[in-house]
């Protein structure tokens, strides 16, 4: 009884640690570099390099796949908690929790590697 408390408090703990730190990262966005000269906006607005496109897709693309990992870790914790004591329900509700989570730590990590690419292709690492 004890461990299967202290297993709901941690996946409530490590949820709640990614998720914040998912809406830390997609309130900050992918530094890009201007060129002087170049006027700046998204996806209508000024000349963009190719580069510059390839960077906002990939941020929305991005930003679209945290947004349905967040919804995936909602949905596994709701299966998780209505389970009414059924084993095979809890364990499905564990396994989107699971799954969900990695997805996070994937799409964090891809952002990372983003601007980490962007900044270096811009020349300014």
């Amino acid at each position: 009884m004890r461990n299967k408390k202290l297993s709901e408090i941690a996946i409530f703990l490590v949820t709640f640690i990614f998720t914040l730190s998912f809406a830390y990262l997609t309130s900050a966005q992918v530094q890009i570099p201007q060129v002087p000269g170049q006027a700046s906006g998204a996806f209508g607005g000024g000349q963009q390099t190719i580069r510059q496109i390839i960077v906002n897709i990939l941020t929305l693309a991005l930003q679209i796949a945290g947004f349905l990992a967040i919804l995936f870790v909602i949905y596994g914790g709701f299966r998780y908690m209505t389970s009414g004591g059924s084993e095979e329900g809890a364990e499905a509700g564990k396994k989107i929790l699971t799954n969900a989570i990695i997805g996070l730590a994937v799409i964090i990590l891809s952002y990372v590697i983003l601007a980490v690419i962007s900044n270096a292709l811009a020349g300014t690492v």
